[in-house]
């Protein structure tokens, strides 16, 4: 659809090489554009919840929204509460934490990565 393209690159609705990932879900989109990998790359590749293991073999649910390095974290429980897993929540497909999300900031000449919804109140 060469059509559509053009007309989406030469209006302004595709102004960055940044595409969403599939599933899209919130926790995936901010973690692909904070680390630049698609969600099979930085571990949190469905949703902003998935599923983990328990020691007696059960499963539970943990949520996809921390830091980089937290452990997995169940947020069901009272008090959100990591479960004693010290994976962190963000592996890469070698099992080893995934690259600081500051990375493709930095590489591509930003002093800094800052990724927050603020009011329009805020002065930013």
């Amino acid at each position: 659809m060469p059509n559509l393209l053009s007309f989406m690159e030469h209006n302004g609705v595709v102004m960055t090489n940044h595409h969403t990932p599939l599933i899209a879900h919130t926790a995936d989109d901010i973690l692909t554009s904070e680390t630049g990998l698609y969600p099979d790359r930085h571990g949190m590749p469905i949703a902003n919840e998935y599923n983990y293991y328990k020691p007696d073999g059960t499963a539970d649910t943990a949520g996809s929204f921390g830091y980089w390095t937290d452990p997995i974290v169940d947020y069901n429980t009272s008090s959100s509460q990591p479960v004693g897993d010290s994976t962190p929540t963000m592996v890469n497909p070698s099992g080893r934490n995934t690259q600081a999300p500051w990375v493709p900031y930095t590489r591509a000449g930003c002093n800094a990565g800052n990724d927050l919804i603020e009011p329009l109140a805020t002065p930013l």
